[in-house]
């Protein structure tokens, strides 16, 4: 009745709480970054082998155990399983990605980018054995495939495909067999041009006993130095794709420096940062030495950029964004003389700020050789007109 939605109404304005200007601000900067993220130039800084962890369709049906599950305490606790095997790789500094084990029946070549593959059936189960046979034949084609599994998980026992006439006990079996090993096998074989490591736990076991999660660490990491990939641990992650730096701080207690000048796009402002300390979980940078300062370019904008029209006396474009405070910011030849931002005719400027690069050794210090150009304004989704001269 009425008077319930008046009292619900009342509740939620009671409850509710705006967000922070200066973190809408910077979702709409982190959003208009983000369709930038497709670079021509991606990849690892540093020794981060890149390794990918199977999970399909069928882990979400195994999210309660049966009674006679030995591994019951895992499965209804939480996805120990998965993360048992991705935390103590992630962790380390590899570079650990989920590779859709459904998808080995949809796209030919699902496999061709990876060299490294960790695989588990024991939380979750292959739809069908083809997919059996497309993993074994990458191995055979020098993939290093680390499988880990028990073979105690009680899902094994339902109706499927590999025990329909009662010739495996599970599906690993038959991945087993497929790669021309025991079905019983344990340790690391040759198979083909690859590798095949076979560890004989559930992999759950891993997120709770610190030992075996070094001791699987370990085995993956002396595995691939024995197939030609040296890694060497490290708890931070980083990544370069064109102009743009991702880092991510995998160890609560690591830190380390980011050599160079780089744009915060984390930070409110977007400010000019020297040498950041990474001791944070993630961190977003543009990095300015990848500038072409020759020319004025974008650098970051809680604006989509319509327009644009970079001039040699006036720079131009039509900023399009959510109502908030809108920021952009840009590499300049020079100091500007006048930047004005009309919505509609009106003046919806709040500040603009100019920061210098510092000049070179060969250059005059006296003189302006182009710098950072910060606009603030008033965003709109009606756009609005900037003119820089």
């Amino acid at each position: 009745n009425e008077k319930i939605k008046k009292i619900i109404n009342l509740y939620h304005k009671i409850l509710r709480v705006p967000m922070p200007d200066e973190y809408r601000t910077n979702l709409l900067v982190i959003m208009n970054v983000l369709r930038d993220m497709v670079q021509p130039d991606a990849h690892f800084v540093g020794n981060h082998p890149e390794i990918g962890l199977m999970i399909a369709d069928s882990a979400m049906f195994q999210k309660q155990a049966h009674d006679d599950n030995p591994h019951k305490e895992y499965i209804d606790d939480c996805f120990d399983a998965f993360y048992g095997m991705a935390l103590p790789l992630l962790k380390a500094g590899a570079a650990v990605r989920p590779v859709q084990l459904d998808n080995l029946r949809r796209a030919v070549g699902y496999l061709d980018a990876y060299k490294t593959i960790v695989l588990s059936y024991e939380y979750m189960k292959p739809e069908s054995p083809d997919i059996n046979n497309v993993i074994a034949e990458w191995v055979k084609q020098g993939g290093t495939l680390f499988y880990v599994g028990d073979g105690k998980d009680s899902y094994h026992g339902i109706r499927a495909w590999w025990n329909r006439d009662g010739k495996y006990a599970n599906p690993a079996e038959h991945l087993l067999e497929m790669c021309g090993l025991a079905k019983d096998a344990v340790g690391l074989h040759k198979v083909g041009n690859g590798l095949v490591y076979i560890i004989d736990k559930y992999p759950a076991e891993f997120a709770r006993d610190t030992a075996l999660a070094d001791e699987f660490r370990d085995t993956v990491r002396d595995t691939l130095s024995e197939a030609g990939t040296a890694w060497e641990y490290s708890p931070i992650l980083t990544m370069e794709r064109g102009t743009y730096t991702i880092t991510s701080v995998m160890d609560e207690t690591a830190s380390a420096v980011l050599d160079g000048t780089y744009i915060d796009l984390y930070s409110d402002g977007l400010v000019t940062v020297e040498n950041p300390v990474l001791d944070k979980i993630a961190g977003l940078y543009y990095n300015l030495a990848k500038i072409d300062r020759t020319q004025p370019q974008v650098i970051a904008s809680a604006a989509r950029l319509e327009k644009p029209h970079f001039g040699s006396r006036m720079i131009s474009f039509r900023a399009v964004g959510a109502a908030a405070n809108g920021v952009t910011v840009l590499s300049v030849k020079r100091k500007p003389a006048e930047v004005t931002a009309l919505l509609h005719g009106e003046d919806v400027l709040a500040a603009w700020d100019y920061e210098p690069y510092k000049p070179t050794a060969r250059q005059n210090p006296d003189k302006d050789h182009g710098g950072i150009l910060r606009i603030w304004y008033k965003n709109s989704p009606d756009g609005v007109d900037v003119k820089i001269r």
